[in-house]
């Protein structure tokens, strides 16, 4: 499993989705969001990309969950 984390805009309700390869767009559903590897690019790119200082960073682990 991975902790990742997804940044959203508290006052707008949207989402960070980077492209992989330097932009970020947004969107208004988290199964649309994109993932950030670490909190430190988290809140770096949602510093940059959102005009609201107001912003949420949530944590989750991706993978599969099941036990051995």
């Amino acid at each position: 499993m991975e902790k990742v984390f997804i940044v959203q805009n508290k006052a707008t309700g949207e989402f960070l989705k980077p492209d992989g390869i330097g932009s970020v767009n947004t969107c208004l559903r988290i199964d649309q969001a994109g993932y950030f590897s670490d909190y430190q690019s988290a809140i770096e790119t949602a510093i940059d990309e959102m005009d609201e200082h107001e912003i949420l960073i949530f944590g989750f682990f991706t993978g599969n969950c099941e036990e051995d």
